[in-house]
């Protein structure tokens, strides 16, 4: 199959889907890439099931591959910790393993969530309505101090705009290595866990 044939491929495999134009864009970049990996004119990505059972992972060079090489560690590490789809990521660690105080989970939810967004699925910014919605979900969500907790993160990543509780954040280099040590620590790793 060439190029024209994969693209025009991808693009019948997505349309018709209900998916927000974010999740079109990342749900043909996945199709059109797995058509010109696989060589093949099977435009559905391929997929395997997860370490969890529940959900299935991305096939090759998907986001679960694409964080494991930013972060260096080895694709196994983050399938015990995260069920990958080609949408989105879901932590799936008992709530025990967090910090207890709601200050310090939020904090590691978000940068994970960051994590996730910018170096599993390509986003350039994480809004903070993501990151607030994970931390509901794992009930570590403290309304009244949750942007001051952030703004902490300095070093981890910037706050690039919008209004006072619609912003977005970017994760810096300083950010990838914690997210990293969090990611080694949640899993029982060593820092010589790598791929």
């Amino acid at each position: 199959m060439d190029y024209r044939e994969a693209v025009e491929a991808a693009a019948k495999a997505v349309e018709g889907l209900k998916l927000t134009p974010e999740q079109s864009t990342v749900a043909f970049q996945e199709v059109l890439r797995a058509a010109l990996t696989a060589g093949s004119s099977d435009t559905e990505p391929k997929k395997s099931a997860s370490v969890l059972g529940t959900k299935p992972a991305v096939g090759l060079d998907g986001p679960a591959q694409r964080m494991a090489a930013r972060l260096n560690l080895d694709t196994e590490l983050l399938s015990r910790l995260f069920a990958f789809d080609l949408e989105d990521a879901q932590l799936e660690i008992e709530l025990a393993r967090l910090p207890e105080a709601k200050a310090p989970a939020s904090q590691l939810l978000a940068l994970i969530t960051c994590a996730v967004r910018q170096l599993g699925y390509g986003e350039e910014e994480t809004s903070v309505d993501e990151m607030r919605r994970v931390c509901e979900e794992f009930g570590k969500y403290d309304e009244s101090n949750y942007a001051g907790k952030l703004k902490t993160l300095a070093p981890e990543f910037v706050r690039l705009g919008g209004t006072a509780r619609k912003f977005t954040f970017k994760l810096t280099r300083p950010g990838v290595e914690r997210v990293r040590a969090i990611l080694l620590e949640l899993s029982g790793g060593t820092p010589e866990t790598r791929q």
